[in-house]
């Protein structure tokens, strides 16, 4: 039964029907792999000798 007063939740990152953008699993753990890999690079950059 629909419950009008309760409203629909679909996560736009991932479509998913039970969870909104803010919650969504998806988007945190891609964020995170996002956040290792600019570290990572980060990393390898400062090992690079310049000149």
């Amino acid at each position: 039964m629909l419950r009008p007063e309760t409203p629909a939740k679909c996560c736009s990152y991932c479509g998913g029907r039970d969870h909104e953008f803010e919650d969504c699993p998806k988007r945190k753990a891609d964020a995170e792999k996002q956040k290792e890999e600019a570290a990572r690079l980060e990393a390898q950059n400062s090992k690079v000798p310049s000149g």
